[in-house]
C-alpha cells in the first residue's frame, strides 16, 4: 500500500506550490531573523557603551559638582566665623572659661554650619589649621578635638592627615576615595581668611550612595542590565540593585569581563562572555577624575555594565511575534492557494484519465469537455476530438464489416444456387446417359446430341469449379478483413 501523497496529483501539486512559494519566504524570514538578532546584539553592545560613557560623564560631573559645593561651603560666612572663633580659643584651653566659650561658639555658630553641610548631603566635615596642621573641629564638635594633632594610627584620620599634608603644600583641591564605612568620598578644600591668606583646610566627606544611584538609574530600555563601579584592585564600590544580598561593597569581584576591563584600563570597549553560566553582553568605561594643577584625585574606577543575552533574546522574540504571526498566516494562505490551484490543474487531468479508462472499456459514447482556455483545456478538448474521430472510424469499420457480410451472404446464396443447378443438371445428364445407352445403337444423331450435352456438362462443371474457387477467395478476403478490423479495434481500444 503506497503513500497517499504518491498516488495523489493534487497533493503533489500542493506540495510543489508550497515549496516554490512558502519555503523561500520562510528561508528569507529565518535569515532576516538571524541578521536581526546579530544586528540587535551589536546595537545592544553599542547602547551599553553609550550608556556607560554617559554615566561616566555624569559621575565626573557629579564629583566636580560636589567639590564645588564643598568649596562653596568652605568659603561661607558661617564656616569662616565658626573657624575664627574656635581658632581663637586654642590659647584659652587651659583657662576655666574654655568649655563655656567653646559650647557658646558651637551653639551660636556651629549649628548653622552643621545644618549647611547636612543639607548639602555631606556626612562629615573636618577643619584644620594649615600652619600647624592641628585639628580645630569636626562635625561632632568635641572640645577635646580643638588643637590636637591627627592620629596616624587611626585609619580614618590617616587619610585626613594625608589630605591635609597635600593641601598644606599645594593648596590644590583634592578628592580622595576611602573604602571605610562602605565607601566614602572626601573633598579637600583650602580656606582663605578675610585678608586672602590661605589659613585653614576643610575636608568634607559624603557616602558613595549618590554615585551608585547615578550609575543605576536611567530611563533606558535595558532595565535588566547590571551596572557597578569597581577600583583597580577588583573591589566593588557599588553593587547592582538586583544583587544587593549576594554582593557587598568592598567585595572582590573577578570575572572574565572585569579582568579584561582591568587589562585594558584606561581603555573602553565592549565584549561578550560567559559568566556564572550566563551569556553576557558587557561594556566598560574608565572614570579618572584628575586635572593637573587644578584638582588632585586618586580616583581610578571602572564602570561596568552587563546584560544577560538570554533576556535580550526574549525581548527580541516578543518583538518578532507579529512577524511569526504574519508568516504563519502567509503559510496558511499559500497552502490554500496551492490547494486551489492544484485542484484546478488536477481536475481536468482526472477527467482525461477517466475518459481514457472509459475508452479502454469500449465506451465510445463518453464525452470529454472543458471550458478552460489554457494548455490543460486544449488537452481536454483534443482528447474529446480524438474520441469523436475514433468513434467515427469505428462506425466506418462497422459499416464496412456489415457491407462485407452482405456481399458474403449474396455470394454464398449464388454459390448454393449454382450448386443446386449443377446437381439438377447432373441428374438430367444421368437420365440422358441412360436413355442414350438404351438407344445408342438406334440413334446416331442422338449420340451427337449426347456428345454436345456432355461438352455442355463439362463446361458447367468447370464453371462450378471456378465459382467454388471464387467463393474460397472471397471467404479468405473476409477473414483477412475481419482479422485487420479486430486488430485496428484492439489498437484503438488500447
Amino acid at each position: 500500500m503506497g503513500c497517499p501523497l504518491q498516488n495523489s496529483l493534487r497533493a503533489k501539486l500542493t506540495v510543489f506550490f508550497f515549496s516554490v512559494f512558502l519555503v523561500p519566504v520562510v528561508a528569507i524570514v529565518i535569515l532576516s531573523v538571524s541578521f536581526f538578532f546579530e544586528g540587535r546584539t551589536a546595537q545592544a553592545l553599542e547602547d551599553l557603551q553609550d550608556m556607560n560613557d554617559q554615566k561616566a560623564q555624569q559621575i565626573e560631573e557629579y564629583l566636580l559638582g560636589e567639590l564645588q559645593r564643598a568649596e562653596s561651603l568652605g568659603s561661607s560666612t558661617e564656616l569662616l566665623e565658626l573657624t575664627h572663633s574656635i581658632h581663637g580659643l586654642i590659647d584659652q584651653q587651659d583657662g576655666r572659661n574654655f568649655s563655656e566659650s567653646f559650647n557658646e561658639a558651637v551653639q551660636v555658630k556651629g549649628m548653622p554650619v552643621l545644618k549647611l553641610f547636612f543639607q548639602a548631603g555631606f556626612t562629615s566635615f573636618t577643619v584644620l589649621d594649615r600652619e600647624h596642621g592641628r585639628l580645630l573641629y569636626t562635625q561632632g564638635f568635641s572640645s577635646a578635638d580643638v588643637g590636637r594633632s591627627l592620629d596616624p594610627e587611626s585609619t580614618a584620620e590617616a587619610l585626613l592627615q594625608e589630605m591635609s599634608r597635600s593641601l598644606k603644600t599645594s593648596g590644590i583641591r583634592s578628592i580622595r576615595y576611602s573604602s571605610q564605612d562602605g565607601g566614602t568620598l572626601h573633598f579637600g578644600i583650602p580656606i582663605y581668611d578675610e585678608q586672602g591668606n590661605y589659613a585653614y583646610m576643610l575636608i568634607a566627606g559624603r557616602e558613595l550612595d549618590r554615585v551608585a544611584m547615578i550609575s543605576e538609574v536611567d530611563s533606558s530600555r535595558y532595565e535588566q542590565r547590571e551596572t557597578f563601579l569597581m577600583n583597580l584592585d577588583s573591589q566593588l564600590l557599588t553593587v547592582p540593585r538586583n544583587r544587593t544580598g549576594e554582593l557587598h561593597p568592598g567585595d572582590l569581584y573577578r570575572t572574565e569581563i572585569t579582568e579584561e576591563a582591568l587589562r585594558n584600563f584606561p581603555g573602553r570597549s565592549t565584549m561578550a562572555a560567559d559568566v556564572e553560566g550566563k551569556s553576557l553582553l558587557a561594556a566598560y568605561a574608565p572614570i579618572r577624575f584628575s586635572r593637573e594643577g587644578d584638582i588632585l584625585s586618586n580616583i581610578s574606577w571602572l564602570l561596568v555594565s552587563q546584560l544577560d543575552e538570554g533576556i535580550l533574546r526574549s525581548e527580541m522574540q516578543i518583538q518578532l511575534t507579529p512577524v511569526y504571526v504574519i508568516v504563519a498566516a502567509m503559510g496558511i494562505l499559500v497552502i490554500g492557494i496551492a490547494f486551489f490551484i492544484a485542484g484546478g490543474l488536477s481536475k481536468p487531468i482526472r477527467e482525461v484519465t477517466q475518459a481514457v479508462s472509459q475508452l479502454s472499456e469500449g465506451r465510445l459514447d463518453y464525452r470529454v469537455t472543458s471550458n478552460r482556455r489554457d494548455e490543460v483545456g486544449r488537452l481536454v478538448r483534443g482528447m474529446g476530438e480524438m474520441v469523436s474521430r475514433i468513434k467515427e472510424v469505428v462506425q466506418s469499420i462497422r459499416s464496412a464489416v456489415e457491407v462485407t457480410e452482405g456481399v458474403g451472404t449474396t455470394i454464398s446464396a449464388s454459390v448454393e444456387q449454382q450448386s443446386s443447378i449443377s446437381v439438377e443438371q447432373a441428374g438430367s445428364v444421368s437420365e440422358i446417359s441412360s436413355t442414350m445407352d438404351e438407344f445408342a445403337t438406334s440413334f446416331s444423331q442422338v449420340s451427337d446430341n449426347v456428345n454436345a450435352v456432355s461438352e455442355l456438362s463439362d463446361s458447367n462443371y468447370q464453371h462450378v469449379t471456378e465459382s467454388a474457387q471464387l467463393i474460397e477467395s472471397v471467404a479468405e478476403k473476409m477473414r483477412d478483413i475481419n482479422t485487420d478490423n479486430d486488430r485496428d479495434i484492439q489498437h484503438i481500444m488500447e
